[in-house]
C-alpha cells in the first residue's frame, strides 16, 4: 500500500507541478502520503477509524511476522519446536483476504478520484 500511495503522490505532484516531498511530521508514513494526496490533489478522502484500526493491526502482524519468521528459522536450525506466540495464529486466509480488500477499496477510491480529475493519467 505504501508503494502505491507513494506512486500516486508522485503522479499528483507531477500533475500539479509540485515536487513530492514526504512530510517530516511524526506520524505514520501512510498518513503522510494520504495527507499529500488530499492536500495537493484537492481530494476529499475520508478514512474511518475502523480503517486505521485495521491498518494498525496489519502493521503489527506484519512486524510480528517479520520478527517471528527470523526467530522460527533460528529455532528450526537449533532443533527447537515452533514457539506458541507465532504470527501463524494471527495470519490466516480470512485475515489476509479481509485486509487485502480493505487496502484495495482505499486504493480504488483514490485512483477513481484521480481518473476523474486527471483523465489523461489513464490509471485504469
Amino acid at each position: 500500500m505504501e508503494t502505491t500511495l507513494k506512486n500516486i503522490a508522485i503522479l499528483i505532484g507531477e500533475k500539479e507541478n509540485i515536487k513530492f516531498v514526504l512530510s517530516r511530521e511524526r506520524k505514520p508514513t501512510l498518513h503522510k502520503y494520504i495527507d499529500f494526496i488530499t492536500k495537493t490533489g484537492g481530494f476529499d478522502i475520508e478514512l474511518s477509524n475502523d480503517f486505521w484500526k485495521d491498518i494498525e493491526l496489519i502493521r503489527k502482524i506484519r512486524n510480528k511476522f517479520t520478527h517471528s519468521l527470523n526467530d522460527e528459522m533460528l529455532n528450526q536450525l537449533k532443533g527447537y519446536d515452533q514457539h506458541e506466540d507465532s504470527y501463524k495464529k494471527y495470519l490466516n486466509y480470512d485475515f489476509c483476504i479481509y485486509n487485502i480488500g480493505v487496502i484495495c477499496e482505499v486504493i480504488k477510491e483514490i485512483e477513481t478520484k484521480i481518473c476523474n480529475k486527471y483523465p489523461e493519467s489513464k490509471i485504469f
